[in-house]
């Protein structure tokens, strides 16, 4: 089955009865997946009837490309810093600065 978001699962499981406890579950396998990454934020979620909870954790799937951005962005960073390290201190104040003020 194609990766549905969980505000749309409730409308794809085959019983369409919205059952929670079947939508709590595949929350959980999504949360304790071996590539999920949990963050230690926690939003304030409102249901439909006014109640509110924040005992979801945000989590999220390392997709391809973002790994491949996040690879790439460390490649620059490193040959930023090796760069840097042969400069005069004048220069890396001024770029300093220059990046501060943009």
């Amino acid at each position: 089955m194609k990766y549905i978001p969980l505000s749309k699962y409730k409308y794809f499981i085959e019983d369409k009865t919205n059952d929670p406890a079947a939508i709590e579950s595949e929350y959980q396998s999504r949360l304790n997946g071996y590539t999920s990454q949990k963050t230690t934020l926690f939003p304030l979620l409102n249901y439909h009837d006014g109640a509110q909870t924040s005992k979801y954790p945000i989590f999220y799937l390392p997709l391809p490309e973002i790994q491949n951005l996040a690879d790439q962005l460390r490649r620059n960073s490193n040959m930023i810093e090796d760069i840097s390290v042969t400069l005069p201190q004048v220069a890396i104040n001024q770029f300093f600065e220059f990046i501060i003020t943009l």
